[in-house]
């Protein structure tokens, strides 16, 4: 058994109204092998009602600790006054900060995003609390916690190590370097995942010898008594004696007690089992990263799965067939992610499957000129034209994107024929179609140029089906890009292609893509209003791309999301 140093010197104080009272002193332990008149029990109770497992006197006595705090020290190898029980370890992280900060006087520490109670039993304390952000590779940022700690001097900086949700880790050398510097500051590590790191990784031996660091573990995690509540503190024992004063006496029940007492005796097999689902993590990180997937795998049982822009919406696709993960989207840095816990290896197949099933129901509809294909030099330049030729007048700078922003004009022949009408000169809209292809084919190859890499698509394939759906007549597509684009689509679809189809922005085409190919979500990827306003009547996902309409302009037509180039999708779709 180790013994706590005579050299270490405690200066963290608690509040000063935590030093000036005296703590409640409940009755002494070993009372329920006596006859029971003094702590107003009822001492007959419902033997007949309560769950099987437990003697009578466990339900009807109040709870006693000594022989759980006994066992589980020597599980530690700490002293038994250097203990603490609680209910759950959500518990300590709330016990603790109103033990030691005086409201609206003391600062506090922590990193963001953690695990939220941390911020919010702060917030509750009062503390003037100072957050540190991660990384954007989600690591702890210690040279800007060393100067928060050098500059604010916080009476209490709190941390967790395995992070959750983040699964970052907090060296111990820089721990327990912090402790040293500064005495007066009060370190709290939660460790609530150190059973599923690797052997030593756990600060509770260093607790003995540094008088300002308290560690907090739980039952919940590894040893899956989550339903129980039961967490505990390794620290000082003033520091247990000033939280006591805090603490509600009786909040850790007997079943959790007597639950905990029967997992002790089995530690190995708790072990076994931890390493069982680090090692089935190890392999269910792999395979959700051969599906095309980024994962940030850090410690503990958990990861982070970037799911990008669908995180919200596969999210709730999970949870609609039983399976529930965790979006974590609204916390800083972690736009898109899911967290997702390590189960059972029947759990997990469940989740990669759940994967398969949301690819073959999710798509990518992809618009195709100035979306896919720069049309700039090509569709653009053939209206300059035809405008010219038919009536002798220029078209304007943006007269053309003008048009188009109106909405109604995505057809390049339909935008011929309206610029011309505005000039007072009528054209049939065949004579407009037949001189318009011919100049268009002549032109196309030479100048259109793909606006998303090939590999991108093949990229995002992985993760969606993908279709096309462009305002171009068959004629107009196959002799230009079919040969090297219908590779990367499940299918594509052009203006002429199904008969009684109305021409976009009417949604037909997407609700026949939608229907024919049994599809759950999809995105329409485009880059006009007509665009949009097509997804939106489709009840797709509209995903404008701001090529030639503003954001602004994409927004008002129904987008829901905007960007700048057509190979932001990877950072968006296929983080």
């Amino acid at each position: 058994m180790m013994t706590q140093s005579t050299e270490t010197v405690l200066t963290v104080k608690p509040r000063k109204v935590v030093e000036q009272m005296a703590a409640y002193s409940p009755p002494l332990e070993g009372r329920r092998q006596h006859t029971r008149l003094d702590f107003n029990e009822n001492t007959v109770g419902f033997a007949h009602l309560y769950p099987a497992g437990l003697a009578v006197d466990a339900y009807t006595t109040y709870p006693e600790y000594e022989t759980l705090i006994a066992k589980l020290a020597a599980y530690l190898n700490v002293p038994a006054k250097m203990l603490m029980l609680f209910n759950g370890s959500d518990e300590a992280l709330a016990v603790i900060p109103n033990t030691f900060i005086d409201p609206k006087v003391d600062k506090a520490l922590c990193c963001k995003p953690t695990f939220g109670m941390i911020a919010h039993n702060l917030t509750l304390a009062e503390a003037k609390t100072i957050e540190i952000s991660l990384k954007p590779d989600l690591t702890f940022d210690l040279e800007a916690i060393s100067t928060a700690l050098a500059t604010e001097k916080p009476k209490l900086a709190i941390f967790a190590s395995p992070d959750n949700p983040t699964g970052a880790i907090l060296s111990v050398e820089a721990l327990l370097g912090w402790c040293k510097a500064y005495p007066e500051t009060l370190f709290l590590l939660d460790e609530a995942y150190s059973n599923f790191m690797p052997e030593g990784f756990t600060s509770i031996p260093h607790v003995i010898n540094t008088p300002n660091l308290v560690v907090s573990q739980t039952f919940s995690k590894a040893w899956a008594m989550a339903g129980l509540r039961l967490g505990y503190i390794v620290a000082h024992p003033q520091l247990i004696d000033w939280m006591k004063r805090v603490r509600s006496p009786y909040s850790v029940n007997m079943s959790a007690v007597e639950t905990a007492l029967k997992l002790l005796e089995h530690t190995t097999e708790i072990e076994r089992n931890c390493q069982a689902i680090i090692e089935r993590k190890t392999g269910f990180v792999e395979a959700i990263r051969a599906k095309g997937y980024t994962v940030s795998n850090g410690g503990g049982n958990f990861f982070l799965l970037n799911f990008g822009a669908d995180a919200a919406t596969f999210t709730q696709y999970c949870a609609d067939r039983g399976l529930l993960v965790r979006n974590q989207s609204h916390q800083h840095l972690l736009q898109g992610y899911i967290r997702l816990s390590t189960g059972s290896e029947g759990e997990n197949h469940q989740f990669l499957d759940m994967l398969d099933a949301w690819r073959n129901e999710t798509a990518l509809v992809f618009d195709l000129d100035d979306t896919l294909v720069d049309t700039s030099q090509s569709f653009d330049t053939v209206v300059a034209f035809l405008v010219r030729k038919y009536s002798q007048i220029p078209l304007g700078t943006k007269e053309l994107a003008i048009l188009r922003s109106e909405g109604g004009y995505n057809d390049d022949w339909d935008a011929t024929e309206e610029l011309l009408r505005r000039r007072n000169v009528t054209v049939e809209k065949a004579v407009i179609a037949t001189e318009g292809q011919r100049v268009y084919l002549n032109l196309a190859k030479e100048v259109e140029t793909l606006l998303l890499p090939l590999d991108l698509l093949a990229k995002l394939k992985k993760r969606y089906r993908l279709f096309l759906f462009t305002g171009r007549m068959r004629a107009e597509y196959d002799p230009i890009w079919a040969e090297e684009l219908n590779p990367y689509f499940d299918a594509v679809f052009c203006s002429d292609d199904v008969p009684n189809l109305k021409k976009k922005p009417a949604p037909d085409y997407l609700n026949h893509i939608r229907s024919v190919f049994r599809l759950q979500h999809a995105w329409y990827v485009g880059n006009s209003v007509d665009d949009m306003a097509c997804a939106v009547q489709a009840k797709f996902s509209a995903l404008g791309v701001t090529k030639t309409n503003t954001a602004d302009q994409l927004q008002q037509a129904g987008a829901s999301l905007c960007v700048a180039l057509a190979t932001d999708l990877e950072k968006v779709l296929t983080p």
